[in-house]
């Protein structure tokens, strides 16, 4: 995770101010990085319940 962010009703209680906040709860928004998936094969259909 490279960053996260509170969003809410003001500034006191939140990073991100949305208003009229339309929730009494805030959320959460976050940003971050996945690594390239490796090359490795996927296992075959008939061998993967074994």
């Amino acid at each position: 995770m490279t960053d996260a962010k509170i969003i809410g009703e003001n500034s006191e209680n939140a990073d991100i101010v949305v208003a009229p906040y339309p929730s009494d709860h805030r959320a959460v928004v976050a940003t971050f990085t996945l690594e390239k998936a490796s090359d490795s094969k996927k296992p075959d259909a008939e061998n993967e319940n074994k």
